[in-house]
Parts: structure tokens; sequence; C-alpha cells
């Protein structure tokens, strides 16, 4: 599992999830295999999720945060991310 703090670069897949009112939402989590938990979103850039269909992995840098005691992964928007070709 990741420590809190610490960057490292993954690869992230945007997914239809659920806003806490059970509505459908695109969101950025990471693939299974990289030692973190498939479920824990990803703050990015917003653009991301909106000009890319769903389904688009690509490789972003990220760290593990807990603000208000709610584990996510962080990544801060102006950074690049590399768009992956699909398989």
């Amino acid at each position: 599992m990741a420590k809190l703090g610490e960057y490292r670069e993954i690869v992230a897949e945007i997914v239809v999830g659920r806003d806490s009112m059970g509505r459908p939402k695109r969101q950025v989590r990471p693939i299974p295999g990289q030692g973190l938990d498939t479920s824990l979103n990803i703050e990015s850039a917003r653009r991301l999720r909106e000009m890319n269909p769903i389904g688009t992995r690509f490789l972003i840098r990220v760290k593990l945060t807990d603000l208000e005691g709610t584990p996510f992964l962080y990544s801060h928007p102006a950074w690049p991310v590399e768009i992956l070709p699909k398989n």
C-alpha cells in the first residue's frame, strides 16, 4: 500500500462511479495490480475525465491523502498525463 504523502506514477482508468446521491459520475481510479485499492478515487483535472471516453487508461502521478478522514489519491491538475494506447 502507498504511504501517505508519497508520490508515485500509476496507471489509472476513467470509470462510471456514483456520486453521494447515487447518480452516475465519471471518476478516475487505479487499475488492479498496483498495490492500491481500486475503489480509491483520484482527484485530478476535470478536463481529463470530460474529454476522454470511459475506459481510457493513462499514466498519472498521485499521492495518497486522507483529507477529512476519507482516503483518496491526489494528482495536481496541471501535471501532464500520458494517455495509453487501447489494447
